[in-house]
């Protein structure tokens, strides 16, 4: 029994990573038109949401991981990410009618440049700007903006600002909370 067992797991992974590979190259085939002439490889798993936002220059490499467009997303010629990419163009809305955030987004789009070179694990944050030439070092949050040709590698975290508490105390008060994705909890 073990044995037809071990034989069906490597089949089913075999399929698994089969569908994967497939859907893939249908989807770069399907938009190759938003996506460029040339994108060469997609490597690995990759969600595209919000595909209509979304402009891919020529020889481009994806590494897989999960993007984000809804909120424009541009990424220029000869551009190269390795694996677990995560690209937002939109977060939830933390000073909206709920706590820690309501449904609604706010849309801030991403643009990467020519020639770029994006690390394993980089996260790259609504509004940011990866300038031509730039290189983000695995493991770095890209949050801003990166100028021509600079290389930015992972910082340690840091403090970066405090939500307006006045709000916070009036919605907490009022168990104004949010459910999944904030909506309205029953």
């Amino acid at each position: 029994m073990r044995f037809y067992a071990a034989i069906f797991g490597r089949f089913f992974l075999f399929v698994q990573k089969l569908c994967r590979y497939a859907i893939s190259a249908y989807l770069t085939k399907k938009f190759s038109r938003e996506l460029g002439c040339n994108l060469l490889k997609v490597n690995g798993y990759l969600s595209i949401s919000g595909m209509d936002k979304c402009l891919v220059g020529e020889n481009v490499h994806f590494g897989g991981g999960f993007i984000r467009a809804e909120g424009g997303l541009t990424i220029g010629d000869n551009t190269h990410f390795s694996r677990n990419l995560t690209i937002y163009t939109m977060s939830h809305d933390y000073e909206g009618g709920r706590l820690p955030y309501d449904d609604k987004f706010r849309c801030r789009p991403v643009l990467i440049g020519r020639n770029v070179w994006v690390g394993m694990n980089v996260t790259i944050l609504p509004g940011a700007t990866i300038s031509e030439g730039a290189i983000i070092g695995a493991g770095a949050v890209v949050a801003g903006e990166v100028g021509v040709g600079e290389v930015f590698v992972a910082p340690k975290a840091m403090y970066a600002f405090k939500r307006d508490w006045e709000h916070y105390a009036f919605l907490d008060e009022r168990k104004a909370y949010g459910g999944i994705n904030g909506e309205g909890m029953m």
